[in-house]
C-alpha cells in the first residue's frame, strides 16, 4: 500500500464516521447533534421526571433549531470580523497615503528653498560683477581724462616694456611697484599726493637759497664748459674744450692751470659732504613715504572690508524685511477672506432675522384673532350657564311637590349637582 492510498482510506473512514454521528459541521467548535440532545434531555428529565420517552423526537427538532441558530450566529460574527479587518486595512492605507503626501510636500518645500538660495547667490554674483566692471570703466576713463603734465603720476607707459638682461635690484623693483600703485590711485588721492610733493619742493628751495650755485652744479656739472675749474673732477682728465682753450707752451700758463686745478678740488670737496647728508635725508623721506603708503593701503583695505560687511548686512536685513512684509501680506489676505466670510454670514443671519420678524408679525395677528374668539366663546359659555340655571330652577319647583325630595333635603340641591357635572364635562 502506498502512502497516497492510505491517506485516501483514512479520509473515507472519517467521512463515514461523520455521517453516522450526523455532524452538521466539520468544525470542532460546534457540538454534534447527539451530544446536545443528550444534554438537553437530561436537563428536562431532571426538572420534569414525569416526561415520556415519546417526546424525544420533539426534543430533537428543538435541538436542531438551536444548532441552526448557533451556526447562523457564527457566520454573522465571521462577516462582522471580516468587515472590521477591511476597515482597519483601509485606515492603514489612508494613514500611509497621508504620510507620503506630507513627505512629498516637505521635499518640495526643501527644493524650493534651495532654488531660492541659488537665485539669491546668482543675483549677488551678478551685482558683484557689474560693480567690478563699472570700477574698471571708471579707472579707464580717469586714465584717459588726465592732463599731459601729470603723465609721470597717472598714465602708464604706452610702449611695452622691453626685456632687459641686466640684473634688477630690489630698489628698482620697489620703484616699479610704486609707479604701478600711483597709477591705481584715484583723482582725489593723486591731487593730495601732488600737493604734498609741491610743498616738499618749496621747502627744499627755501633751504637751498644760499647755495644755488652748488645745487646747479649738482644737477648739471658739465654746463660750465668755458670755465676750466668746472670741467675737471677729482682724479679725472680735463675736457676737450678746456684743452683747446689752454696753451701749454708757456710755463706761466702751466702754473696757473695747476693752481686753478688745486683750487677747484678744494672747492668740490665741500659739496660732497652736503650730498651725503642730502642722500640720507632722501632715504629717510622715502622710508616715511613708504610707511605712509602702507598705512593708507591698510586703511583702504579696512574700509573696503567694512563696506562689504555693511553691504552684506544691509542685504540680509532687506531680505528679512521682505520676508516679513510677505508674511504680513499673507496674513492680511487671510484676514480679508475671513472678514468677507463673516460678512456673508452676517448678511444671511440678517435675512433670517427679517423672515422671523415677518413670521412673528403673522403670529401676533393670529393671536389677536384667537383672543377675540376666546372672548366670544366665554360670552357664549356664560349664556349657556344662565339657561342651565333657569332650567334647574324650573326642575326644582316641579320636583319639590314629590315626597322623595323631602327625604333627601339634607343633601346638596340639584342645581349644584348639575353645575358640577357641567364643569367636569
Amino acid at each position: 500500500m502506498s502512502k497516497k492510498e492510505k491517506v485516501e482510506q483514512n479520509k473515507k473512514k472519517k467521512i463515514e464516521y461523520s455521517r453516522k454521528d450526523n455532524y452538521l459541521t466539520s468544525n470542532n467548535s460546534v457540538k454534534t447533534k447527539r451530544s446536545i440532545t443528550s444534554d438537553f434531555i437530561r436537563y428536562k428529565f431532571k426538572t420534569n421526571p414525569s416526561l415520556n420517552q415519546d417526546l424525544i423526537d420533539v426534543l430533537d427538532l428543538e435541538c436542531s433549531k438551536y444548532l441552526k441558530e448557533r451556526i447562523n450566529k457564527t457566520k454573522k460574527n465571521k462577516k462582522k470580523r471580516k468587515k472590521k479587518k477591511k476597515k482597519k486595512k483601509k485606515k492603514k492605507k489612508k494613514k500611509k497615503k497621508k504620510k507620503k503626501k506630507k513627505k512629498k510636500k516637505e521635499n518640495k518645500n526643501e527644493q524650493e528653498k534651495e532654488k531660492e538660495k541659488k537665485k539669491e547667490n546668482e543675483n549677488e554674483n551678478e551685482i558683484k560683477t557689474e560693480k567690478e566692471q563699472q570700477r574698471k570703466k571708471l579707472h579707464l576713463t580717469k586714465q584717459q581724462s588726465t592732463p599731459q603734465g601729470a603723465k609721470s603720476f597717472k598714465q602708464p607707459p604706452k610702449s611695452p616694456r622691453s626685456f632687459s638682461f641686466t640684473f634688477e635690484t630690489t630698489t628698482q623693483l620697489r620703484k616699479q611697484k610704486k609707479k604701478e600703485s600711483n597709477h591705481k590711485k584715484t583723482n582725489k588721492q593723486k591731487s593730495k599726493f601732488r600737493s604734498k610733493i609741491k610743498s616738499k619742493l618749496k621747502r627744499k628751495k627755501k633751504r637751498t637759497k644760499g647755495n644755488t650755485h652748488e645745487t646747479q652744479r649738482e644737477k648739471n656739472p658739465q654746463s660750465d664748459s668755458t670755465s676750466s675749474t668746472s670741467s675737471f673732477e677729482i682724479g679725472a682728465e680735463p675736457s676737450t674744450h678746456s684743452s683747446s682753450s689752454l696753451s701749454l707752451s708757456n710755463s706761466d700758463s702751466l702754473e696757473t692751470f695747476s693752481s686753478s686745478q688745486s683750487f677747484s678740488s678744494q672747492k668740490k670737496q665741500l659739496p660732497q659732504k652736503k650730498n651725503e647728508n642730502s642722500e640720507s635725508k632722501k632715504r629717510r623721506s622715502k622710508k616715511k613715504k613708504q610707511k605712509s603708503k602702507k598705512q593708507k593701503s591698510k586703511k583702504k583695505i579696512r574700509k573696503n572690508r567694512s563696506k562689504t560687511i555693511f553691504d552684506e548686512k544691509s542685504k540680509s536685513k532687506i531680505l528679512k524685511e521682505q520676508k516679513k512684509i510677505e508674511r504680513l501680506l499673507k496674513k492680511i489676505n487671510r484676514r480679508e477672506e475671513r472678514v468677507k466670510f463673516q460678512q456673508n454670514e452676517i448678511a444671511n443671519e440678517f435675512k433670517n432675522i427679517q423672515l422671523e420678524r415677518e413670521r412673528y408679525i403673522v403670529l401676533e395677528k393670529e393671536l389677536e384673532q384667537n383672543e377675540k374668539k376666546i372672548e366670544q366663546l366665554k360670552l357664549e359659555n356664560i349664556q349657556i350657564r344662565l339657561q342651565i340655571e333657569k332650567e334647574a330652577d324650573l326642575l326644582e319647583t316641579e320636583i319639590s311637590h314629590y315626597p322623595c325630595y323631602l327625604k333627601h333635603s339634607n343633601k346638596e340641591p340639584l342645581r349644584v349637582k348639575i353645575f358640577k357635572e357641567a364643569q367636569t364635562n
